[in-house]
């Protein structure tokens, strides 16, 4: 079987699709499920991709030579990397992975990722593009936003409220995330129980601290790995 590498011509065909395709909201945990399971996963699973794929080039060059060890690379960005590694012997083992050929490559990728995480805690914490709908009975919304992205792969927030004709805000809201696009070798892992809502003293709405995992299955020196991290994002409605 020939391996599957994507370039980055066919990587912006299958983003354009996507971003025509991909946008349905995702079921709602019930409450009962909540408490047996912590976790709603979705990964990408269908190709191999190299870092230079999904990294820009300048962060390909910025972290050339910075680190000798993968352990300080990973102390420094705060990702883990997972005790289950093993040995990726044939091309459909490798299929969902990130190659990463080198230390280089490998702290371009986790720096990058670091960064866009950051960032976009940054620029997108307080912007809100709600538009309550006129109503005159109690009705079910649903606000969106997104807390990640880099243009081709991003996640988004989701809260569900049960709203009175007064626009008033009647039960818990329910909240979830997830991954979008193209994130072949990425996941994103929404913690239910660790994700907290609060509404404000009127009740018209809100805010949430989603909490999550990013995780990437990785290629290195032949050996399959996850390394991951926590996440964070504030989001208000």
């Amino acid at each position: 079987m020939e391996k599957k590498v994507v370039s980055k011509s066919s990587k912006l065909l299958l983003a354009s699709a996507l971003l025509f395709g991909a946008f349905s909201l995702p079921a709602f945990a019930s409450a009962d499920s909540a408490e047996s399971t912590d976790a709603i996963s979705s990964v990408a699973t269908s190709e191999t991709v190299s870092v230079a794929d999904i990294v820009p080039k300048e962060y390909l060059d910025k972290f050339a030579g910075k680190y000798s060890t993968v352990e300080k690379l990973l102390n420094d960005t705060g990702f883990k990397s997972s005790a289950t590694s093993k040995k990726l012997t044939s091309t459909a083992e490798q299929s969902g992975y990130i190659k990463v050929n080198n230390i280089d490559e490998y702290a371009a990728l986790l720096n990058y990722f670091n960064d866009l995480g950051n960032n976009n805690n940054l620029v997108l914490s307080n912007q809100n593009n709600i538009i309550s709908p006129m109503a005159t009975t109690p009705y079910w919304y649903t606000a969106e936003k997104t807390l990640y992205s880099d243009g081709l792969m991003w996640i988004k927030g989701y809260v569900t409220s049960h709203y009175t004709a007064a626009d008033v805000i009647d039960n818990t809201p329910a909240v979830e995330s997830s991954i979008h696009g193209y994130h072949i070798g990425i996941s994103w892992t929404h913690s239910l129980t660790r994700t907290t809502v609060t509404l404000y003293a009127n009740k018209k709405g809100g805010y949430t601290n989603i909490v999550g995992n990013l995780a990437m299955n990785i290629i290195w020196e032949g050996i399959g790995t996850i390394v991951d991290k926590d996440q964070e994002y504030y989001m208000s409605f």
